[in-house]
């Protein structure tokens, strides 16, 4: 497996949009660029569903898990 870095604090709406605007091809279902209720950039992403995180955050050790957009994706922004 090759190395990949989890992030320790909330994922803002720029990274949100940043990374489903770019790899919208990848999701299993279309993930909203601009989720979130309360807007700005350094906010964190709020309003989506358990499924919607799923889809964004896919487990490294799921084995579909690099082809899709998960954890590697969203640390080389």
């Amino acid at each position: 497996m090759r190395p990949f870095f989890i992030g320790a604090s909330p994922i803002t709406q720029a990274q949100w949009t940043a990374v489903v605007m770019t790899h919208s091809d990848k999701t299993s279902y279309a993930l909203q660029p601009f989720p979130s209720f309360f807007k700005g950039d350094r906010l964190p992403v709020e309003s989506i569903t358990w499924n919607e995180a799923d889809e964004f955050f896919i487990a490294p050790d799921n084995p579909g898990w690099q082809g899709r957009i998960g954890l590697r994706v969203i640390c080389m922004l």
